[in-house]
């Protein structure tokens, strides 16, 4: 799978991916605000996509992880929690002092190398030089429902990370202990059927 550290959990965008997992396509299938779509039809079975379906897959698929939309929700997931453990270290634990700590750290992290480094854009290289075999039974729209399911699992995460002015000291322990971990978040089922079907596949990509 397609991953993308959130805390201790790795999200299959991943992506990263919006809307709850369907097989539908639209044209360009570059992605868009509803998550990520291709021009491939969603009952192909990976393992035997021809070569020109397979490079068109590999293209959308690149270009959606390149978009904007996936990119900025990883920015905003990791400069939030940013800002977040920054409160955390401030000397200041006033409701002021917790906010100027976290929205400093924030403002710089969105800013700075660590929004850059964050954005890095995925190498697709592996996945696109071989084909999945014959025995990669998952289908394309398998494959898009998992995309677009952890793409909601990151968008979820983001939002239980509260902003900067609404921190509190009476607050900061809880949303601290609301970030995504292991313990309280699960890898959404559409992935874990496209990993049974087809583990190479998702091993080609999950190192990306």
């Amino acid at each position: 799978m397609i991953r993308v550290t959130i805390g201790c959990f790795a999200v299959g965008v991943a992506l990263l991916a919006a809307g709850c997992g369907g097989s539908s396509s639209s044209p360009g299938g570059t992605g868009s605000s509803s998550g990520f779509t291709t021009t491939v039809p969603s009952s192909q079975q990976l393992g035997s996509l021809s070569d020109a379906d397979e490079q068109k897959l590999c293209m959308e698929l690149d270009t959606y992880l390149n978009s904007s939309n996936f990119t900025g929700s990883i920015i905003e997931f990791s400069c939030r929690t940013t800002g977040l453990l920054a409160a955390t270290l401030s000397p200041d634990q006033t409701t002021s002092g917790l906010q100027s700590s976290c929205k400093m750290a924030y403002d710089e992290c969105l800013n700075g190398d660590a929004g850059s480094a964050t954005t890095s854009p995925p190498d697709t290289s592996a996945m696109c030089a071989s084909k999945p075999t014959s025995a990669c039974m998952a289908t394309v729209g398998q494959l898009q429902a998992c995309l677009n399911d952890t793409f909601n699992v990151l968008k979820s995460s983001t939002n239980s990370v509260p902003a900067c002015s609404s921190l509190t000291p009476s607050t900061l322990e809880s949303a601290l202990k609301a970030l995504p971990s292991d313990e309280n978040t699960t890898e959404p089922a559409s992935c874990n059927t496209v990993e049974k079907e087809c583990p190479e596949f998702m091993g080609m990509i999950g190192s990306m």
